[in-house]
């Protein structure tokens, strides 16, 4: 029997992150402190238009059901 891949594949590595690891580090990245700047709110509840719901027509063909 021929096995072929990585042995990473199998044993993932202890340097690999989680998602909740992954959430921390963004959340608490200092790239994106300017989103914490009042002027950055531009938008409120009364600007735009409501979301209509999306048909089951179009999920349908975009799920591919």
């Amino acid at each position: 029997m021929e096995i072929t891949g990585f042995i990473d594949d199998i044993f993932p590595s202890e340097d690999e992150w989680t998602e909740q690891e992954w959430l921390y580090a963004a959340a608490r990245n200092p790239a994106f402190d300017f989103l914490a700047d009042s002027r950055e709110d531009i938008y409120s509840v009364d600007d735009g238009k409501p979301i209509e719901m999306i048909s089951e027509k179009f999920l349908d063909a975009v799920l591919c059901r």
